[in-house]
């Protein structure tokens, strides 16, 4: 059993808090610094980059050694990131297991 990951590897911008709809800015409303905070749009859904658990390299599957961090949508699925080197930006892809 391993993981299928699914990703495009194109290189993206971060949106800023307010550059969020008003809608899901109500979503958010427990982060101080709504404006700063660092979003990501991805199949219609909003993600703050404090959504994501950091990847420890040292004890992980080789299938994620790649990506820096995670979302997990479900036990068996959910979102990777990779940072880029500057911060401004990011991949992401979906993963499930088979």
């Amino acid at each position: 059993m391993g993981l299928s990951i699914q990703t495009n590897r194109h290189d993206r911008l971060f949106l800023y808090g307010y550059e969020l709809p008003e809608d899901i800015k109500t979503d958010y409303d427990y982060l101080e610094d709504l404006d700063s905070e660092n979003f990501i749009k991805y199949r219609g859904v909003y993600y703050s980059l404090s959504d994501f658990m950091r990847i420890d390299h040292n004890a992980i599957d080789p299938d994620l050694a790649y990506w820096d961090g995670v979302h997990s949508d479900s036990f068996f699925s959910g979102v990777l990131i990779k940072l880029s080197n500057c911060g401004d930006g990011y991949q992401i892809a979906t993963y499930y297991s088979d």
